[in-house]
């Protein structure tokens, strides 16, 4: 890019309220890179520790029968619509 174009692209950021200058954006984000270090640090060390105290509030189960005529032939339908003569053979 030549110079003319260079100062107009700047300008046209600066003009812009809108627009975000992300090279400033990352100069102040590593000019805090303590802060940010110690709040993301201190959030794992928090989300460790609940982990460990939090009480388990979900149970599942699951009851596992064996399938009777109809449904293994709603099933072979099934597979039928859905590959055709390529479905695959329960024999």
């Amino acid at each position: 890019m030549n110079q003319d174009s260079n100062n107009m692209a700047q300008n046209h950021i600066r003009n812009n309220p809108e627009s975000i200058d992300l090279i400033e954006l990352l100069i102040q984000i590593w000019k805090g890179k303590v802060t940010v270090i110690a709040f993301t640090f201190l959030t794992i060390i928090l989300a460790v520790i609940y982990l460990f105290v939090a009480k388990e509030k979900w149970t599942s189960t699951a009851v596992i029968a064996q399938p009777d005529a109809a449904q293994i032939a709603t099933y072979n339908n099934a597979l039928s619509v859905i590959f055709g003569n390529a479905a695959p053979n329960n024999h």
